[in-house]
């Protein structure tokens, strides 16, 4: 049967499409009635400033509420980035705080702001940008941590004195050797990631909070459809994300629209920063992350319902709760159940990795370099890593990043080129002690 059929009945889809409204003069509030209208929300919904500020804290507060996450004396890591959701993020939790806050919550809050400079060729106006965050942060008081995204990239000490330049190049290789942009963007939010996680672990935050919209979220999930990434979906979306045991992800914002942000920081008056990333001025065909979110903006303008379809239907989207998942062991998310999906090509085995004996024999110094610190047991038996076993143990979507890579696994992050080479030492291990076991 047809689905769809622009022409059956003779709809044309301007038909479809809602107008909104402007504010005329002396429109009133539609909840209090007394006020004049300051903003138009959801479709046509006219609302006072008052209730405004209102309806966006108490949706703040719900979602922190229902989900329970939060409990008092917790220590809770804030993700700025000088975007408007991050600033509103901030300001929301400093009214939640307050001492005149009804119900105020209790926890201790930090904000870390991840320095991606490295990605970019002009920086002043990143220098400008960070200037004005760090001086939001200091005004609220909080702790502040400005992390560049390579740290922790090739070592496992986080502040180990010298390893800063190693993390750099080694950041800068790998991230050189990615073909497309859209790789590039994939493999700048896994370690962007892996790096807030290692910066709350550092100083013993349990929780984090970033900023992201339901506008963003929307764009997140048709992002991971294309790229082959669908099981990480209850993962990307959720209100809480549990993928790592000790550090739980929050979006307290998800059920906020980027117009809704944006009407918040308005009336409050709040100054958000645009700092550049590698998007910034890209053309909309450049990646699929551009085209998804320009796909989704222009339908949302036409149709307001079109960012809460998406979102209400990604919520709806759980993995089956008998099902026991193995991470990725780059971005941590669910490996995909067949094993075939993973790499879409025949896995390279160890006979025709053998062919390539140059390459091989470059690799496996820098492996070496890499796995020195491994165990702290200098005469530890290590076997080298080969393709197939670092290819085995990502998932689909990494797997793609890793080939847009030139399959170079020796340039991935440190820590998950270390889990590999636990895992298969561990196995290799058991098998030799396999038949004195009772």
């Amino acid at each position: 049967y047809i689905m769809c059929d622009i022409n059956s009945d003779n709809h044309n889809v301007e038909t479809e499409m809602v107008y909104k409204k402007k504010i005329l003069p002396g429109t009133l509030c539609m909840k209090c009635k007394v006020q004049k209208a300051a903003a138009i929300v959801r479709v046509n919904d006219s609302l006072c400033r008052s209730c405004l500020l209102t309806y966006t804290t108490h949706k703040f507060r719900s979602t922190l509420g229902k989900s329970k996450l939060v409990k008092a004396n917790d220590r809770v890591l804030l993700v700025a980035s000088g975007s408007q959701s991050s600033t509103a993020l901030l300001h929301l939790v400093k009214e939640a705080l307050s001492e005149g806050a009804h119900k105020r919550l209790r926890f201790s809050p930090g904000v870390v702001f991840i320095d991606e400079s490295v990605t970019l060729q002009n920086k002043t106006e990143w220098e400008l940008g960070i200037q004005d965050i760090k001086k939001l942060v200091e005004d609220l008081g909080y702790p502040f941590y400005c992390v560049p995204i390579y740290q922790n990239f090739h070592s496992a000490g986080i502040d180990a004195d010298g390893v800063n330049e190693i993390n750099k190049s080694s950041f800068r290789q790998a991230f050189a050797q990615l073909s497309t942009l859209t790789a590039k963007v994939h493999f700048l939010s896994i370690v962007r990631m892996s790096v807030i996680v290692a910066t709350a672990r550092k100083h013993s935050y349990t929780k984090v909070m970033i900023g992201d919209t339901a506008s963003d979220l929307s764009i997140t999930l048709l992002c991971n459809f294309l790229q082959g990434n669908g099981n990480a979906i209850p993962f990307e979306i959720g209100v809480a994300d549990k993928r790592y045991s000790d550090i739980v992800i929050i979006r307290p914002l998800r059920e906020f629209s980027s117009k809704e942000v944006a009407l918040y920081t308005r009336l409050n008056h709040l100054r958000f920063t645009v700092v550049p990333n590698i998007l910034t001025k890209k053309a909309t065909n450049s990646c699929i992350q551009r085209q998804t979110e320009q796909f989704v903006n222009s339908l949302q303008a036409g149709f307001p319902s079109t960012v809460n379809t998406i979102f209400r239907t990604g919520d709806k989207l759980c993995l089956d709760q008998e099902f026991t998942f193995s991470p990725c062991l780059l971005c941590q998310r669910p490996k995909d159940r067949i094993e075939e999906l993973e790499t879409g090509e025949k896995i390279e085995t160890e006979v025709e990795q053998d062919k390539r004996n140059d390459v091989i024999e470059q690799r496996h110094k820098v492996m070496e370099e890499k796995m020195e610190s491994l165990s702290g047991e200098e005469n530890l038996q290590v076997d080298r890593l080969i393709l197939s076993d670092v290819k085995s143990k990502l998932c689909y979507g990494c797997n793609i990043t890793l080939k847009e890579m030139g399959e170079k696994y020796e340039l991935l992050p440190y820590f998950t080129l270390k889990t590999i080479q636990q895992m298969k030492n561990r196995t290799r291990m058991k098998n030799e002690i396999k038949d004195f076991l009772l």
